[in-house]
């Protein structure tokens, strides 16, 4: 077990920095076999965690990530993956059958954060399940190739694009 407030999580950011802290005691271990998110011995964080946003020494929470799982070749802390949308980034978490994102828009004038949700055939999820391959930019709208298993229908096995709409705070589905 690892303490209350153990550092998962971080990237630098043009204001300050962007970080997941664990929000109660992390559960530790390790992979007992290869599997889509890693490699045996892997180890494996458990726990609910905290993102937040640090602006020249002020700390804002942006949102709290409920029971996730990181697999990870060290415990050093796991870097953000970026993804530029005009003037915001999007980082994401990954685990199990495809990965799963989290989008955090960074504003890049103000370096104010917030948690974006994703909107497909009315539902509305906070994560996004997508494949192995990098979620991209293409022409202003993000990529997105889903993560495909057992039961998966047709139509939620299409490439989606995903329209940024930061006045609802959502990547709606076009």
């Amino acid at each position: 077990m690892n303490k209350d407030g153990t550092l998962r999580a971080q990237t630098n950011t043009d204001f300050g920095e962007l970080i997941v802290v664990a929000n109660g005691k992390e559960e530790v271990g390790h992979l007992n076999a290869p599997s889509v998110a890693g490699l045996e011995g892997d180890l494996t964080f458990q726990g609910n965690y905290t993102v937040i946003n640090i602006i020249d020494g002020r700390k804002q929470e942006v949102t709290e990530l409920k029971e996730i799982t990181f697999i990870q070749q060290s415990d050093r802390p796991a870097n953000f993956d970026k993804v530029s949308f005009k003037d915001f980034l999007t980082p994401q978490y990954t685990s199990g059958h495809g990965l799963d994102a989290y989008a955090i828009a960074v504003n890049k004038s103000n370096g104010e954060a917030i948690a974006l949700k994703f909107m497909k055939n009315s539902a509305t999820t906070d994560t996004l399940n997508h494949t192995n391959d990098q979620l991209v930019n293409e022409n202003g709208y993000l990529k997105v190739v889903p993560g495909i298993s057992a039961g998966t229908s047709e139509e939620n096995a299409d490439i989606t694009l995903y329209n940024l709409d930061l006045t609802k705070k959502y990547f709606i589905a076009e």
